[in-house]
This record gives C-alpha cells, sequence and structure tokens, in this order.
C-alpha cells in the first residue's frame, strides 16, 4: 500500500505525463485524494477534466472541495467561474472570478474571462477596466489587444479601438475578427 506522499508523487506525475490521458491523470488524482482527501491540485485537476467533459455540475463540486482545502488556490477559483458560465449562472461565476482576480491580479485569462463577462452583462465600465489591465499585463497578446479593440468600440472610442485592432493585427496578421474591427 503506498504512502499519502506516494500516492501525491503518482498524481503530480500523471500531470507531467506526456502525452497524458485524462482517464490516468483521473485515476492517480483520485488516488490520491483517497488518501489525502484534502489535495487540492488533485481536486482541481478532476474537476478540470470533468468541466472539459461537458460534466459542469460535477466540476462545481470538484473546484469547491480544492477551495474548501485551500481558500487562496486562485486556479480553482478561475476554474469554478469557467464552470458556473457553462451552467449559466452568471452572478455565481462573477463571485469566483473576481476571487481569482483578487489572488492572481496578473493572470491574463482571468482578465480576459471577466471582461466577457462583463461585455455580456451589459457592465461597460468594468469591461473596459478588466480589458486595459489585460493589455497592460500582455501588450504583445493579439487576442487582449482584440478584446480591448471590441470593449473600445462598445464605448464609442474609435480611435483608440483602431489602434487596438491595428496592434492585433500587427501581432497576428491573419486575425479576422481584428480585420472586421477594423472595418466598423
Amino acid at each position: 500500500e503506498c504512502t499519502n506522499a506516494e500516492a501525491i508523487a503518482q498524481a503530480e506525475a500523471a500531470l507531467c505525463r506526456v502525452p497524458w490521458h485524462d482517464e490516468d491523470a483521473v485515476a492517480a488524482w483520485q488516488a490520491a485524494v483517497a488518501r489525502e482527501p484534502d489535495f487540492f491540485p488533485a481536486l482541481n485537476g478532476i474537476g478540470a477534466v470533468q468541466l472539459d467533459a461537458g460534466q459542469a455540475a460535477e466540476a462545481v463540486a470538484s473546484f469547491k472541495a480544492a477551495i474548501a482545502a485551500k481558500p487562496d488556490f486562485a486556479d480553482a477559483h478561475y476554474n469554478l467561474g469557467r464552470a458556473h458560465l457553462v451552467l449559466g449562472d452568471a452572478a455565481a461565476a462573477r463571485t469566483a472570478l473576481e476571487a481569482a482576480n483578487r489572488l492572481a491580479p496578473e493572470d491574463v485569462d482571468v482578465l480576459l474571462v471577466l471582461t466577457e463577462l462583463h461585455r455580456k452583462a451589459g457592465r461597460s465600465d468594468d469591461a473596459l477596466l478588466t480589458a486595459r489591465a489585460a493589455a497592460k499585463l500582455a501588450p504583445d497578446d493579439a487576442e487582449v489587444r482584440r478584446t480591448l479593440g471590441h470593449v473600445l468600440m462598445e464605448k464609442d472610442l474609435h480611435a483608440e479601438a483602431q489602434a487596438e485592432f491595428t496592434a492585433a493585427l500587427l501581432k497576428k496578421p491573419g486575425d479576422v475578427d481584428a480585420q472586421l474591427g477594423l472595418a466598423r
């Protein structure tokens, strides 16, 4: 029988396996959780696989378990927000994503998802704040610049939007979405 340390090492090895299979990783994570119920990376990993498999409700439970084990684990809050979005619960998604942003304010992925959530909810000022924060952190990322361009267009800041779409195209010349943004 393996010790907790061995189970954790097996789970971590599954995370690093190349190529790895979801079922192998889940089996290793589940073994680690059986021995160490609060092993938050495994709980988060299981949730991520569940979310990718379209099992958003199950993923929510896994992410909540990871957060219960380690409340300051930003990745679990981010993933919980994504799962709530899949389930159509924008309020719960916003709460989870804002927690992730407080814990990891320089995580561009969190900022981009928050930006889209704000846009869909009609909170254009919040969308602009998060999009600008993402652009400050990742000025060379075409997706970030294009997203900021869209938010600026929605705020009727056309000249600034055009500059962002142009910057996106300089980074990714075939970006059709940025091309369409420039054409508006």
